[in-house]
């Protein structure tokens, strides 16, 4: 898959880099098992927060925008 980076959004892209150190770029073309690999550490490494009610604050809502992309773009 190319042009993963420009899936998303600059600040969905500062918050991947800034939390886990996930860099994409649009020039590489991502194999299924790197893009597996990717999801993997998004679910279980990047924090996300709700409140009380379970309403997603703002890690939570970059979060689920994230996943959500990856669901949709790249069938993780």
């Amino acid at each position: 898959m190319t042009k993963a980076r420009s899936v998303f959004t600059e600040e969905e892209l500062e918050f991947m880099e800034s939390t886990i150190g996930l860099v994409l770029t649009d020039d590489k073309d991502y194999s299924d098992d790197e893009l597996d690999d990717m999801y993997w550490r998004i679910t279980e490494e990047l924090p996300h927060d709700y409140d009380g009610e379970g309403y997603p604050l703002e890690t939570g809502k970059l979060f689920e925008s994230i996943v959500d992309k990856f669901l949709e773009h790249f069938d993780a």
